[in-house]
């Protein structure tokens, strides 16, 4: 299952703890939503392709473009307590490595927000 969130117009009213921001604004334009679900269909087919046939090279690829990597971070999900850590990467199974007190802990879902 992969799921993918967009913000494409600015919200309607701000989200006190959140920060957000939507493509339109970043752009400076109005989204082509067709364009955009296209695009976006298509490079997720292709990280698909990729991925079947090179997973293991999964960690070294997101490494060059995650934001997260390094920085402290809250994981959330309903299955647990939210945990504390430090985003140490990806794994070849697309689970992300995070260092906590309590030692390295693998995550495969849930909601991962900075800490500030």
């Amino acid at each position: 299952v992969i799921g993918i969130g967009l913000n494409l117009n600015p919200m309607p009213h701000k989200v006190e703890d959140q920060l957000a921001t939507d493509l339109s604004t970043i752009i400076g334009q109005p989204v082509d939503t067709l364009e955009l679900a296209t695009q976006t269909t298509f490079a997720l087919i292709d990280a698909c392709k990729t991925f079947e046939q090179g997973s293991l090279k999964l960690p070294s690829r997101f490494a060059t473009c995650d934001a997260l990597f390094q920085q402290s971070v809250t994981v959330s999900n309903q299955a647990q307590a939210d945990i504390d850590g430090v985003v140490r990467g990806s794994q070849s199974d697309g689970a992300v490595a995070l260092s906590t007190e309590n030692g390295q802990k693998i995550i495969y879902s849930g909601q991962v927000r900075p800490r500030c």
